[in-house]
């Protein structure tokens, strides 16, 4: 097997979406904004429409796709019917902020736009926003820097490098705009992207009563390079709440 990271396409995006909903079904707050079974192509379809529309209308955004590809194939190198040559097994986007903006721009309030999402999920949702946006207005307040939104891969090709690649992916961008970078991780996560040059800045953490679960959702902020923010954060002792 080998493995290439290409840009992807739009008629790539359903492919795309059914991968997130396969790669972060283990995660509580994945399932507040996409809520039904992973498998639900209706929400999956939903989830399509919000991503190409949002690549559509936000500049800078870039979104590619880990593909593998087979080398070899069994029975003396004959294809056994329906089988690919080629799979996607993880991809990435993010989104290259190349000049200062207003505040007016960046200080944005958060839009819950889910799919389908009903009643205390929308508030749970809102909820969850509005802790991300926090600790990234108080990092970046504006100034340049690459937003990386979703790294994910295929859970059966987990541990396989993937998720690795995709990152050196991000940090190439970071190193050929000449930008830092940020992304939010989950616990699990601080590992990979500390190995390429990610720092852990703050962590924001919604407590399980104000989403209406088991447990406090944590996300890691990390920046590749330095923020300009960083010391209002570290004053605060690097937690928001909410």
């Amino acid at each position: 097997m080998s493995h290439a990271i290409l840009p992807a396409q739009a008629s790539d995006l359903q492919e795309l979406t059914a991968l997130q909903f396969l790669a972060f079904a283990p995660d509580p707050s994945h399932g507040i904004f996409y809520p039904g079974l992973p498998s639900d192509s209706r929400v999956q379809a939903r989830a399509a429409e919000k991503l190409l529309k949002q690549w559509r209308s936000t500049e800078g955004m870039r979104i590619v796709k880990c593909v593998e590809r087979r080398t070899s194939f069994p029975s003396e190198g004959m294809r056994e019917e329906g089988e690919r040559d080629e799979r996607i097994v993880g991809f990435a986007y993010l989104v290259v902020h190349a000049t200062e903006r207003t505040e007016a721009e960046w200080r944005v309030p958060p839009v819950v736009d889910s799919c389908s999402t009903e009643g205390r999920q929308d508030v749970a949702a809102q909820k969850i926003k509005v802790a991300f946006a926090s600790m990234r207005w108080r990092l970046w307040a504006g100034q340049p820097h690459v937003a990386v939104g979703i790294i994910a891969v295929l859970p059966s090709c987990q541990r396989r490098g993937i998720g690795a690649q995709l990152v050196e992916w991000c940090v190439s961008v970071c190193e050929a705009t000449g930008l830092p970078g940020y992304l939010t991780a989950s616990p699990s996560g601080i590992g990979l992207y500390t190995r390429f040059g990610f720092r852990r800045v703050g962590e924001v953490v919604v407590k399980a009563e104000e989403w209406g679960g088991g447990e406090n959702l944590v996300s890691v902020g990390m920046v590749h390079g330095r923020a300009p923010g960083e010391r209002e954060v570290e004053r605060e002792e690097g937690v928001i709440g909410v």
